[in-house]
């Protein structure tokens, strides 16, 4: 399968993964966000899975993102840095997968990241901020609605 089919698979994959999760027909909206939270602890607890901070600075050659948007590695650990200071309670790197490094050798990247989010109304302002900044511009960031994980994915 060529890299571009793939990617688009995956996309397609990602979109409808997320859209049963959020447009679960017929439920209340606290059943949705029982739903929803399920949807990113199983995500946040696959082998595949690290905390980011910890993942970044131990494997030098990892970074984060994907498509247009790619961080180099000091980018991604700035990025998670700055999500834990604007109060995140954890930032999980999820789904890392090897890549092929253009000059040679393999690096570790994810285009997933989850964050728990605090309960503080300004600091999750702050971290909605700086998803927003950091999206893929063909997508809109999410929205406050009160939820406990926030998902910044990147294609």
């Amino acid at each position: 399968m060529s890299n571009s089919l793939h990617s688009q698979c995956k996309a397609a994959c990602w979109i409808l993964a997320i859209l049963c999760v959020l447009l679960v027909g017929g439920c209340s909206e606290e059943e949705n966000k029982v739903q929803n939270d399920q949807f990113y602890l199983n995500l946040i607890n696959r082998s595949d899975s690290k905390e980011a901070l910890s993942w970044l600075t131990k494997k030098a050659e990892s970074d984060v993102g994907g498509g247009e948007t790619e961080y180099s590695h000091k980018d991604s650990i700035k990025l998670i840095e700055d999500l834990y200071e604007s109060g995140a309670k954890k930032v999980v790197a999820a789904k890392i997968q090897p890549s092929n490094h253009p000059n040679g050798g393999t690096v570790e990247y994810t285009d997933t990241l989850i964050i728990t989010m605090p309960k503080e109304a300004l600091k999750r302002n702050s971290i909605f901020e700086i998803a927003a900044k950091n999206c893929q511009p063909e997508f809109e960031p999410e929205k406050e609605q009160g939820q406990n994980y926030l998902l910044m994915w990147w294609d």
